[in-house]
């Protein structure tokens, strides 16, 4: 399914993945599925979240996301349905992370 986002995008310039960063910087942090660079300048993260986790597991993956949320990197969440994008922005509320950087899409 991230496959299926990332060619349906038109404005992308270059992308890594969660594996190269891994190798690139060391398997010792959290990384987001996907990095991409827009052609307008912006950076974006993209997750793809497939399952609801607990919320200790999920605020463990947010906690990895500190860095990007810090400096103000948009997160795109693509979800299989609306209920989950729901509990993850409930998760995020209360994370207490800024809502504007975050963006939502269903994508089946």
């Amino acid at each position: 399914m991230l496959i299926k986002w990332l060619f349906s995008q038109t404005d992308i310039e270059h992308y890594q993945t969660e594996r190269e960063l891994k190798m690139e910087n060391g398997n010792l942090n959290a990384y987001p599925n996907l990095i991409v660079y827009k052609t307008d300048g912006t950076i974006q993260l993209v997750e793809f979240e497939r399952t609801r986790k607990t919320p200790e597991r999920f605020r463990k993956k947010l906690d990895g996301l500190r860095k990007y949320y810090k400096d103000n990197y948009q997160v795109h969440w693509i979800t299989p349905t609306q209920t989950l994008a729901n509990w993850i922005q409930n998760q995020i509320n209360k994370w207490q992370a800024p809502q504007e950087i975050n963006t939502y899409e269903i994508l089946n």
